[in-house]
């Protein structure tokens, strides 16, 4: 597993598995020159009794925290609602982040990150309030958790945005060559052929379009979103959301404390008030 400069390595726990890394570390060093640092390194076992001071790392003890998340050898076990929320947010949502700003995740990839999400928040016993309602902004009555779905097609609404303007590089060049040439991508129609994110976006843009009311009034809405640092998908997340609200209606589920205690509400047509 690998974040930012960091790489963790897993193997078996016996002296010959951990004996093939080193091995493997050691021939990455001959061929790119990148040796690890032993002590800015370390090592750590679950159950293993066999000597390993022939690493020179240091072997420290579970568990440990690591990007504020203790990783141990055993299950984790989070029994506060609050914690497990606060984990789903920082941890679990900003990996799916990363990889929906690529591609557009096929709905089967999603329902399954949703239900992996969905069982690990009421541990593991029945929802007693529905995903959508829990995705809602906290000042909407939910617990602020961002939609995948729906934050997948704004970040792709930035593609769309730099096949508009057409932006100079070599990919959008070849988009306008193989697939426009020379027709407006707001008209384009996609083949049968066509790739499967060419495909999505075609999709993405209509329902932009459908959102917003015209072909016109999408791309004024899309100019908005070019701020100092580049294209903000903020404006077109919160903007699908705004329709989504009217069309759902608006009912506070929960009380947040300041204390980051979540109270649920017994009657969900209940309006509660956050206190925070």
């Amino acid at each position: 597993m690998a974040f930012a400069d960091d790489l963790m390595l897993f193997c078996r726990g016996d002296a010959s598995s951990v004996d093939i890394c080193m091995k493997a570390l050691n021939e990455l060093e001959k061929a790119s020159g990148l040796a690890i640092s032993p002590n800015k390194s370390k090592m750590f076992c679950a159950g293993v009794q066999d000597d390993l001071s022939f690493t020179r790392i240091p072997v420290e003890s579970l568990p440990v925290r690591y990007l504020g998340i203790p990783l141990d050898a055993q299950k984790l076990r989070v029994a506060n609602f609050s914690r497990r929320l606060e984990l789903l947010n920082s941890v679990i949502q900003g990996v799916v982040a990363f990889w929906i700003q690529e591609f557009q995740v096929p709905s089967t990839v999603v329902d399954h990150v949703i239900s992996l999400c969905r069982n690990f928040l009421w541990n593991g016993k029945r929802a007693m309030v529905a995903w959508d309602d829990i995705c809602l902004p906290k000042e909407e009555g939910g617990l602020g958790l961002r939609n995948i779905k729906i934050w997948n097609a704004a970040v792709l609404s930035k593609l769309i945005w730099n096949i508009h303007e057409r932006k100079d590089s070599l990919w959008i060049k070849w988009i306008h060559s193989y697939y426009l040439q020379d027709k407006e991508f707001w008209t384009w129609k996609p083949g049968r052929n066509d790739s499967a994110l060419m495909r999505s976006l075609a999709r993405i843009r209509d329902m932009l379009i459908g959102t917003c009311g015209s072909q016109m009034e999408c791309i004024a809405a899309l100019s908005k979103c070019i701020g100092p640092k580049g294209f903000s998908t903020s404006y077109v997340f919160g903007r699908r959301y705004v329709r989504a609200w009217e069309l759902k209606g608006k009912h506070v589920l929960f009380r947040v404390h300041s204390n980051g205690h979540i109270e649920m509400a017994e009657d969900l047509e209940v309006t509660l008030e956050w206190d925070l």
